[in-house]
């Protein structure tokens, strides 16, 4: 059986979870000025999570029922001389997670809050994702398992 699953390596920060913190300011900014609730923000829940490659080993080993012949962290890379816009990167996180949004606040509100996303993603997206002629590598992690025999 061949796992091939998004993870990180150990000890690293993964790009997508510094776009969920941005959008976690948005949220409670958005609450400190009233349009929503700090309840209504306290109880929102994205159900994400990025697994560093030593803990997803750990999970097949604990199962017991796989034995892994080979573990590989792969990657691929991203030119940042074409990296893309604050308003590109909106547009695929609110495609990503639109909808867990609108399940759990307000549509009007949904609106306002990729607007004050974009904003933010703006003021910082080149400290964040700075141009260079270094290559951004986005990591992934392959396990080729075989099936152990009870």
């Amino acid at each position: 059986m061949t796992l091939t699953i998004f993870c990180v390596p150990p000890d690293s920060k993964n790009g997508f979870q510094v776009l969920l913190n941005i959008m976690g300011d948005v949220l409670v900014e958005m609450a400190n000025k009233g349009f929503i609730g700090h309840e209504l923000v306290d109880s929102f829940n994205i159900p994400i999570y990025t697994p560093a490659s030593k803990e997803v080993i750990e999970l097949i080993e604990k199962n017991g029922k796989f034995e892994i012949e080979k573990s590989e962290l792969m990657y691929r890379l991203i030119n940042t001389k074409r990296q893309a816009d604050a308003q590109k990167t909106c547009m695929y996180v609110r495609a990503l997670l639109e909808g867990a949004f609108k399940e759990h606040f307000e549509e009007g509100i949904v609106d306002e809050l990729f607007i004050q996303y974009e904003k933010h993603l703006a003021e910082h997206f080149t400290t964040l994702f700075p141009v260079s002629d270094q290559t951004y590598k986005d990591f992934g992690g392959l396990f080729v398992m075989k099936r152990t025999l009870d």
